[in-house]
């Protein structure tokens, strides 16, 4: 007799029923021992333990590596409860469903087909070829040659050039040497060609860089081009300066990447025919960060970073030491100016964020006033810019990024300004202010006009005020016209540095003859409205181009 499900066995039982009420014209159903009693009836025999028939015990117990046990015929569940990950019973009361080969498998059950044949490997050294009936080619490796060949195939020379290449085969000439040049040997106590080209280099110095001294803030030309400070981060110094703040590359080889862009920065400026350049503040993560990392008394918890140009998380709970007379200042950024001399014969404006923005950035746990954390940060600034006049900055610029968003403290920020231009030496170095609006991934913080500065910064000792002009329009020329008594000289900005639509010379050069209506050109220097930083490379190199043809058209204007 067939048991149920269509299949033949020794043991197979039929399938044991839920209890509960028989149907109509049913016989109640008979319960074995346990609600499972009975083992479901299986698609092959049951194999009997202790027998060896023509498969091996192993060969039944398992299978091949990776190969996939065949479907069984579909067969009747027994009810819920035993086996919880498998799929519930129909909700139209039927018991049955369809096998599937991973969900139906079983240990002990055998495979129907032979296990798949292991891939072919090949082998790590050249093999002989399997395919005899066809010729073999010459350049093949014969047989007892393959090992010979293993050994050889790094070492075997490249063949020889049976004549030179097209670029050296032209004949070799004499170059005349110039007069006064002679050669220069290693060993020999004239210095040659060395000398000549030190006298030329320094003379060169001493031209471009002897100042026009006219006043008060006039120790540049008038209208003079220069840069605010930062110029453009390419992608690939973003990512080397992230790297850093995550720890994959070493501080030390980050200088190195530092000093090669900070030369490409000055040669571009110089290229674009700036006045007055900058080092283009490469070094710095942020306006922020780079000061206050060795600030005195700020302390710094978390240095590593998700992007570089993330704010630290700082604070001050204990005083901010004041540095002594004798001491040399705690930033260092004297060092930073002098490697930028050394690469550029042009005047150089170095530029720092001022105390009152370091001040807005700096949870501050220890002073009572915030006003005391200003100032506190303003003498430690005050020993750096006094460095910087000594070693020869033509120009000291302090940058407040966060002052037009606290209009109410003018008149502190005055205060500090005049603290940190102490110990400079107003007769060597322009000491200026910059005043924006924010330029945090090239987007405004603030919005507003410059009317917050006026009086207050007019018992400022200062130079120049550095403002930003293009992106909001020139209404705020009119201040100069409203406070006449006003010493300072004008940073012009007439570049938008938060759009990488280019401006045209045209452009800058109306910029700049509307604002000598109101200012004479003794009291203009040309420059963006703020950093270059959030541009592109291509974009900032032509708005550069830009300004200075713009402001050479307008000198042959004024100065015919």
């Amino acid at each position: 007799m067939r048991p149920p499900g269509g299949q033949r066995g020794h043991r197979c039982r039929p399938a044991p029923q839920a209890p509960g009420p028989a149907g109509p014209g049913q016989p109640p159903p008979a319960i074995g021992p346990g609600a499972f009693g009975y083992r479901i009836a299986g698609p092959f025999p049951r194999r009997r333990h202790g027998r060896r028939g023509l498969l091996a015990r192993s060969l039944g117990r398992r299978q091949a590596r990776g190969a996939l046990r065949a479907d069984r015929s579909a067969g009747r569940l027994p009810p819920g409860g035993r086996h919880p990950r498998r799929n519930p019973p129909s909700h139209r009361g039927s018991q049955r469903r369809r096998a599937h080969a991973r969900q139906q498998r079983r240990r002990r059950q055998f495979r129907r087909f032979a296990a798949a044949p292991a891939p072919v490997r090949h082998a790590p050294v050249p093999r002989y070829l399997r395919h005899g009936h066809l010729p073999v080619r010459a350049e093949l490796p014969r047989p007892r040659q393959v090992r010979w060949l293993r050994g050889q195939l790094d070492q075997r020379p490249p063949a020889r050039r049976h004549r030179p290449p097209p670029g050296l085969r032209r004949r070799v000439r004499g170059v005349c040497a110039q007069d006064g040049v002679q050669h220069h040997y290693p060993d020999s106590e004239s210095a040659g060609v060395t000398s000549v080209a030190t006298e030329r280099t320094a003379t060169r110095k001493k031209t471009a860089a002897a100042p026009a001294s006219n006043g008060r803030g006039q120790l540049v030309a008038p209208l003079a081009t220069s840069v605010v400070g930062s110029y453009s981060v390419p992608e690939w110094l973003e990512r080397l300066k992230t790297d850093y703040y995550q720890r994959r590359i070493s501080g030390a080889y980050l200088r190195e990447i530092h000093e090669v862009a900070i030369k490409a920065a000055l040669k571009d400026q110089e290229t674009a025919g700036v006045d007055i350049v900058s080092d283009g503040e490469l070094r710095r993560d942020n306006d922020i960060d780079y000061f206050l990392a060795r600030m005195p008394g700020v302390e710094i918890t978390q240095l590593a970073k998700a992007f570089y140009s993330d704010y630290y998380d700082a604070v001050v709970s204990h005083p901010v030491p004041e540095p002594g007379d004798s001491e040399k200042g705690a930033l260092g950024l004297v060092d930073d100016f002098l490697f930028t001399k050394e690469y550029t014969d042009r005047p150089i404006k170095f530029s720092f964020t001022g105390p009152f923005s370091l001040s807005r950035r700096v949870r501050n746990e220890y002073y009572k006033d915030d006003a005391d954390l200003v100032m506190a940060f303003a003498r430690v600034l005050r020993r750096e810019a006094a460095e910087l006049s000594a070693a020869g900055v033509t120009i000291i610029q302090i940058d407040e990024p966060y002052l037009a968003g606290y209009p109410e403290q003018a008149k502190l920020a005055v205060r500090a300004f005049n603290t940190v231009f102490e110990a400079v030496d107003a007769a060597k170095t322009v000491r200026a202010v910059h005043v924006c609006y924010g330029n945090r991934n090239a987007r405004p913080l603030w919005e507003g006009h410059y009317d917050f500065l006026f009086p207050a910064i007019l018992s400022a000792e200062i130079d120049q005020l550095v403002l930003e002009f293009a992106r909001k329009g020139y209404d705020d020329l009119q201040l100069f016209k409203r406070y006449p008594k006003c010493p300072f000289s004008l940073g012009l900005g007439v570049i938008n540095v938060k759009s990488t639509e280019l401006e045209t010379p045209d452009l800058v050069a109306n910029r700049i003859r509307q604002a000598l209506r109101v200012l004479p050109p003794e009291r203009l220097m040309v420059n963006p409205d703020c950093g270059l930083r959030n541009l592109p490379s291509d974009v900032a190199r032509a708005k550069l181009r830009a300004l200075t043809e713009g402001t050479a058209a307008v000198r042959k204007e004024v100065f015919p």
